[in-house]
């Protein structure tokens, strides 16, 4: 099944889900300070600036998926209902994650 979904969302999607799931991964602890050198700089400054791009990138995804199946045959549709399901799981779930912190930078 996981074969057969990387199969059906091409390489651009699946660097997409992946950038999505990596800034999951890195979101740093509530009330972090922001590192301008070094390593720390990619979870404390890039991960923040970068998440609310992927989040959109994945919903801009997910309408053209939808789009794209308005008018096709049902065996077209299959992969395309999986690929648009796993955008909007990642998406929320991204959006869901980094809440929290966008809410305390606003404190």
């Amino acid at each position: 099944m996981i074969k057969q979904l990387l199969i059906d969302m091409k390489p651009l999607r699946i660097i997409l889900t992946g950038f999505a799931l990596l800034l999951i991964i890195v979101r740093p602890e509530l009330g972090t300070q922001i590192s301008y050198e070094g390593w720390t700089m990619a979870t404390t400054l890039i991960a923040p600036v970068l998440s609310p791009i992927i989040f959109m990138l994945l919903m801009l995804d997910s309408l053209m998926t939808k789009i794209y199946m308005a008018e096709k045959p049902d065996d077209v549709r299959a992969p395309l209902k999986r690929i648009l399901r796993v955008n909007l799981i990642i998406g929320f779930g991204l959006l869901l994650y980094w809440l929290p912190y966008f809410y305390y930078l606003n404190l």
